[in-house]
Order: C-alpha cells, then sequence, then structure tokens
C-alpha cells in the first residue's frame, strides 16, 4: 500500500509541479517493518491513530 502511495504521490506532483506536496499516511492497523522503513526513507509522515483535540 505504501508503494502505490508513492506512485500516487509522483503522479500527483507531476501534475502539479508548483504544489507543496506533505505526504502522510494513517493506517490504524500498523506498519509492517519494511512499510515503516520505506516511510523512513522517503519522508513520509506516519500515523496509526487520530488524536483529537
Amino acid at each position: 500500500m505504501v508503494a502505490e502511495f508513492l506512485s500516487k504521490i509522483a503522479a500527483y506532483q507531476n501534475q502539479s509541479p508548483n504544489v507543496l506536496i506533505l505526504p502522510a499516511f494513517l493506517s490504524l492497523g500498523g506498519f509492517t517493518k519494511e512499510a515503516q522503513e520505506i516511510c523512513d526513507q522517503k519522508g513520509i509522515a506516519i500515523a496509526v491513530r487520530i488524536m483529537h483535540y
């Protein structure tokens, strides 16, 4: 799912090169070690819950 997300980010960036994209991925079920490493390497913010204020 993270790899698919990366391809969508790249496609969006190609369509809108002047738009700042801050990628973030929410997984309520958690992340595998591999997925978390990919996110760390590619600068994707991750979250496993939604915090309400």
